[in-house]
């Protein structure tokens, strides 16, 4: 993602122009996401402006909008709200109607330039609003190019999972060092962590079917969040787990575990930290030994 923002941002200001005509949004940096309604003032101030030099333009990157995600959205009752002021003459322009309204009568006068940027974390359940009316008007205007988002199986990261239920140390590092980079370490973290926790729950769910266990009791051993719970998985994820645990012992799943531990506790270090390891060679570390571990 952050290759691709290069890309994209190097075609309409050049970086030594960026401290002056390029500024970024990060709709998840507080504590609850801003949505359209909360950054609109800042993205018409800002491409309202006209650049002091001639011949340049500004650039305004805003990440993670929740209005291009499904679930990103109102809830269902301030949308019936928003529904019934419709019907007042004088009620006063939705965020998205305010939106529209800029970008097709005050934008275009500016030459500036409006980019979404969005991560879409297909092993959370978030894909792209394509019914959304904020991603129907970017796709019905003649002045937007969206480009179409990469299916799933198109993730490198989903490549490495693969790699990792087969045990294949070097296509696990060479996938690994392809998609590395201190934005993305996170991201690649809790996959690593989620995979590892799914192969130790569906080797320890085995045993305890094997032994004739109720459904009760096997649900006992689960936690209840959704994405920690391995029997709420899509069933070919569970499918596929399944059949990847055969080539692991429960012993070596928990000692991952362990070390997946350890590298949490450095991905965020104190402050007063007198020493901070390198998290990029504690991860390749560990995939090298999750593929060579025999019980």
């Amino acid at each position: 993602l952050t290759n691709k923002r290069e890309e994209v941002v190097d075609q309409f200001v050049p970086k030594e122009m960026r401290d002056e005509n390029l500024r970024e949004i990060f709709c998840t940096e507080k504590v609850r996401a801003q949505n359209l309604g909360d950054i609109l003032p800042d993205v018409v101030g800002e491409l309202s402006t006209i650049p002091f030099l001639p011949d340049s333009r500004r650039v305004l990157v805003v990440h993670d909008l929740p209005e291009l995600l499904a679930g990103g959205k109102k809830s269902a009752k301030a949308r019936a709200a928003a529904a019934k002021g419709k019907a007042k003459e004088t009620r006063r322009m939705t965020p998205l109607e305010s939106f529209i309204a800029f970008v097709q009568r005050d934008l275009p006068s500016t030459n500036n330039i409006l980019i979404f940027s969005t991560l879409i974390e297909y092993d959370r359940g978030a894909y792209f609003d394509e019914k959304g009316a904020f991603v129907q008007f970017l796709r019905e205007s003649p002045l937007a190019e969206i480009p179409k988002p990469p299916k799933r199986e198109q993730d490198p990261l989903f490549g490495l999972v693969d790699a990792m239920l087969d045990r294949d140390a070097v296509k696990c590092v060479t996938l690994f060092r392809s998609i590395y980079n201190p934005d993305s370490r996170a991201r690649i973290f809790r996959k690593l962590l989620e995979t590892a926790r799914f192969l130790l729950q569906a080797k320890v769910l085995g045993k305890l079917q094997d032994s004739g266990a109720s459904a009760i009791r096997i649900q006992a051993y689960l936690p209840e969040e959704r994405t920690l719970n391995f029997l709420q998985q899509p069933d070919f994820v569970q499918k596929k787990i399944r059949a990847a645990s055969a080539r692991f012992q429960v012993r070596e799943l928990m000692r991952s575990m362990d070390r997946l531990l350890e590298i949490n506790e450095n991905l965020v270090p104190l402050q007063n930290a007198l020493y901070v390891p390198d998290v990029q060679l504690m991860l390749e570390t560990f995939l090298m030994e999750f593929c060579a571990m025999r019980a």
